[in-house]
């Protein structure tokens, strides 16, 4: 299929995404280099929808009667570029998990992604500590502070906070669920921040 331009400097090739490392692509859909769908069902672009526990945008399409969602900005770069080698990710370079333009995408190592999102100021998580943790979760489970204005409140992703409200989120291991070391489920963790009362 020719490419297509949908504006200044930004192409769309046809959709191609790896699940389970099988090559898929299907009938009747576009993605461009500035990270928006085609539809040929729709008549225009698909709606993306925000990943409230990762913070990347998705979306779905169906396939020999079956239906797929995928990340935006693995889709870009896998129908562009195909599969990232074994041991790659595909990255945000500035961060912005919203970006999802081709230009933005990069490839880094597994072995280095957790610990290149721990540093940095642009990264939420280099601003965090055990106190704020605390407070977060205390903010949200006793005071009923809603994840938007906690966000706002202390400069990070929702993603993230959704992270540490579920126990699963550390200030510099991301991938550690240092905050939990006992496992507890979200309902035990909200129980003990009620019973509490405080900080």
């Amino acid at each position: 299929m020719e490419k297509k331009k949908h504006g200044k400097k930004e192409i769309a090739v046809p959709l191609r995404v790896y699940i389970g490392g099988v090559e898929i692509v299907p009938n009747g859909y576009e993605i461009s280099s500035h990270g928006r769908v085609w539809s040929d069902y729709k008549e225009g672009c698909l709606k993306l929808v925000k990943n409230k526990e990762t913070g990347h945008l998705t979306f779905g399409f169906y396939h020999l009667k079956k239906r797929h969602s995928v990340n935006v900005h693995r889709a870009v770069y896998e129908s562009f570029n195909g599969l990232p080698p074994d041991g790659y990710w595909v990255h945000h370079d500035d961060e912005d998990k919203e970006n999802n333009y081709l230009h933005n995408l990069v490839l880094i190592k597994k072995s280095s992604h957790c610990s290149h999102h721990a540093r940095g100021d642009r990264n939420g998580l280099a601003k965090l500590n055990y106190e704020k943790v605390d407070r977060i979760r205390y903010l949200y489970y006793v005071k009923k502070v809603k994840v938007v204005e906690l966000r706002k409140m202390f400069n990070i992703y929702e993603s993230r906070i959704y992270r540490i409200l579920r126990g699963w989120e550390a200030c510099l291991k991301p991938c550690y669920p240092a905050w939990n070391p006992k496992r507890l489920t979200t309902t035990q963790i909200r129980e003990s921040y009620l019973k509490k009362g405080r900080l």
